[in-house]
């Protein structure tokens, strides 16, 4: 036939080359090559499109985005926390294309869906933080409680967070299991509205609660719960961070103990040493 062979070029490239416009494009702030990338995928229902774009970079991305069928309202749907909300900074142009700015975490991802239709679900807010909202840092003496059994201390109290593997204790440095992170707070006047806790960064898994009032639980960026603001009333509250963190740690510390005093048993010999390393843990 008059087929065409194209080489050494990117699928984005050939069709680049034959004319054919993109269904999505990052205009600034990020780059959909690499192992970073930008990535989409999209699919048209009945009475929407949906595009899924999601972000390689282990940082927060604020993207300018393309989309190409723009028809309808665009609504931004974040998966880990179930938010809904309505895009922002949208510009419509002429060739029914639309570019919208988009906030995605780091690892993370997001929705666009334009709906033709007008049935939208109730919006529940924003997923991300304003930029000029005003941040409090949790200042104080944290109480760390570690899981008994595993050769951790009872409990520590610390000034300043730390990653386990940093610390000089062996029984906090090769510990797995889960530790209780607490602190106290105040408030000086009862919240007016919601705030956003942010953990920072969390090592595998925390469990959430104000005053034994469950938040929910952060596993992935942005390592974020909202806090309403019933439960913020004026004076002191306790916050509770309960991190559980992975095996590797403690397979790894206990190749430095005699067989009796293990606190694992595996099948899997060989595959932990004295020099292995060790997985980030802790909040």
């Amino acid at each position: 036939g008059k087929g065409r062979v194209y080489t050494n070029m990117t699928s984005r490239q050939v069709l680049a080359e034959m004319g054919v416009k993109p269904d999505f494009t990052v205009l600034e702030g990020g780059s959909q090559e690499g192992p970073d990338r930008i990535d989409y995928n999209h699919r048209r229902t009945n009475n929407a499109d949906v595009y899924f774009v999601c972000n390689g970079a282990k940082e927060t991305k604020t993207l300018l985005c393309r989309f190409r069928d723009a028809e309808g309202r665009p609504e931004i749907w974040y998966p880990v926390s179930g938010e809904i909300c309505s895009a922002k900074d949208i510009i419509c142009q002429p060739d029914n294309s639309c570019h919208i700015e988009l906030e995605l975490p780091a690892i993370g991802s997001a929705f666009v869906v334009f709906r033709r239709d007008g049935q939208a679900p109730e919006k529940t807010g924003s997923f991300f933080v304003n930029k000029s909202a005003k941040r409090t840092p949790m200042n104080g003496t944290w109480t760390v409680k570690f899981q008994p059994g595993r050769l951790a201390p009872e409990s520590v109290e610390w000034d300043e967070l730390i990653d386990w593997t940093n610390s000089e204790e062996p029984g906090i440095k090769y510990f797995s299991g889960t530790a209780a992170y607490s602190i106290q707070f105040n408030m000086p006047e009862a919240a007016s509205g919601d705030f956003w806790l942010d953990l920072g960064m969390v090592c595998e898994v925390g469990e959430v609660s104000i005053d034994g009032q469950d938040l929910g639980t952060v596993w992935t960026f942005p390592f974020r719960v909202k806090v309403p603001a019933k439960l913020l009333s004026k004076g002191s509250h306790i916050l509770e961070v309960k991190v559980t963190n992975v095996w590797n740690n403690r397979l790894v510390g206990d190749q430095f103990l005699p067989e009796e005093k293990r606190i694992t048993h595996t099948n899997m010999q060989g595959q932990h040493t004295k020099n292995s390393p060790l997985v980030p843990s802790g909040l």
